[in-house]
């Protein structure tokens, strides 16, 4: 029997390892959590040479929204840094239906070795990123972060905490 468009997925506890493109995609109506997981070395080809590019995006959330991201780890170990993200949002479209991103809950996460932690991309409404650090990560938070989006985070090279309300940041 048809149950409907809404889904959810909970991905939790997980160690992933040398995966070629996106460990998870959340997708229109689907919600639920990516909890406590150690995400090491994707976005290239099984032998670790040719690199994915733009598509080196660890978790993609496209058009999700209310989903909870707390207490995992995203590095490159063994492999090289090019355009890696560790999390990409962003509204997608589905059957003609507009899915916005957004309300998502992003607690104490670590980042290492990227070039981008978090990279939101047009439209969608607020999420709040408590806590997160980043470790030689190129660009902590890019796109077009949304304006009432809350993030407090560390800069481990650094050693500075800030906190960031829409495009002003402050140490």
């Amino acid at each position: 029997p048809y149950v409907g468009p809404v889904r959810k997925m909970d991905i939790r506890n997980n160690r992933f390892k040398k995966c070629t493109a996106n460990i998870a995609r959340f997708r229109g109506p689907t919600t639920g959590s990516f909890v406590n997981n150690i995400v090491e070395d994707w976005g290239y080809d099984y032998t670790g040479v040719t690199s994915a590019g733009g598509n080196a995006v660890a978790l993609l959330l496209y058009g999700t929204s209310n989903l909870k991201c707390t207490g995992n780890v995203f590095e490159l170990v063994d492999w090289t840094l090019d355009q890696h993200v560790a999390v990409l949002l962003d509204n997608v479209t589905l059957n003609a239906t507009l899915y916005t991103q957004g309300g998502h809950h992003f607690e104490g996460n670590t980042y290492r070795g990227l070039k981008y932690g978090i990279y939101e991309g047009t439209g969608g409404t607020r999420s709040d990123y408590v806590e997160e650090l980043f470790d030689t990560v190129t660009t902590p938070f890019g796109g077009s972060f949304h304006t009432d989006s809350l993030a407090t985070y560390r800069d481990a090279a650094g050693k500075r905490q800030f906190n960031r309300v829409g495009g002003n940041t402050f140490p």
